[in-house]
């Protein structure tokens, strides 16, 4: 871990943030409303700074049999131009609630593999990369909002960002935990005070044709942090659709920008697809 690293998580031990969360309960890793079964979303990924079109990005949500369960899976793939797969996400959830069970992110070109399992309190995490591996776990908190779940809890409260035009967050990075652990810090330094802010609202260019959009941008709360850290790796902006289903349309970390390109719906109710593994 860089020392600039180093710098900022000291600095959070010495300026802790007090601030009004915006997720209320448990119920918070609850997406029910938020999932679409047997979607497909196709994203292009594009380098700012470049000016080139880097890769695609493919979403996919269905319902799967895994160990006799019936669970709702969503996968998203990260593509080269060429179509070749060089990451991938897995999150599982019940189909009745939308409840967040699972976590699974493999990263093929730097064999990082992280897998979450969400309890009732707690999130137990494991990472592996290469023949380094960590398990770890950290309690549940009001407004805590894991990176892989980000776009879902956002949906979830367009209404209320909206009215209020900006809510604070505690957002959750498993792969930076096990970073911490590596120079012996504790892996609960891995939640960020982060907030959301409205930046503005006007028309987008998407698969359903222009739709009105609101565009968030979401950083650390502290001015300090922000300075300590370059701003292309802390800030993070999503376009979302204000209209009901709130499709994420393009999002945007580090000079790179996914933008929605395509919609896919299968008709009709498909057989649940079996998986092989365990939960």
């Amino acid at each position: 871990m860089s020392k600039v690293f180093l710098r900022f998580y000291s600095v959070i031990l010495c300026f802790p943030v007090v601030v009004s969360l915006w997720i209320a309960d448990l119920n918070a890793f609850e997406y029910k409303d938020q999932l679409i079964n047997n979607q497909s979303l196709h994203y292009q990924h594009y380098n700012i700074l470049e000016k080139k079109i880097t890769g695609f990005s493919v979403i996919t949500t269905e319902s799967v049999l895994l160990e006799g369960k019936r669970l709702i899976l969503e996968l998203s793939q990260n593509k080269k131009p060429d179509g070749k797969v060089f990451s991938e996400r897995k999150i599982y959830f019940e189909p009745e609630s939308g409840r967040l069970v699972r976590y699974q992110e493999t990263d093929f070109r730097s064999e990082l593999h992280v897998t979450d399992l969400f309890e009732e309190t707690k999130i137990k995490t494991e990472v592996k990369k290469g023949e380094l591996a960590k398990s770890f776990s950290i309690e549940i908190e009001k407004g805590l909002v894991p990176f892989e779940t980000i776009t879902l809890a956002f949906q979830k409260e367009i209404k209320r960002l909206l009215k209020e035009k900006e809510l604070p967050f505690l957002l959750y990075l498993p792969a930076l935990a096990f970073e911490l652990e590596k120079v012996g810090l504790p892996p609960s330094l891995s939640k960020l005070q982060m907030t959301a802010q409205i930046e503005k609202l006007d028309q987008f260019d998407t698969p359903l044709g222009q739709k009105k959009a609101v565009w968030i941008i979401a950083r650390p709360v502290s001015v300090l942090i922000r300075s300590l850290l370059p701003k292309e790796k802390t800030e993070f902006r999503f376009v979302f659709m204000t209209e009901k289903p709130n499709y994420l349309l393009m999002f945007e970390e580090n000079n790179t920008q996914s933008v929605l390109k395509e919609i896919k719906l299968e008709k009709g109710e498909p057989e649940l697809k079996p998986l092989t593994g365990a939960l």
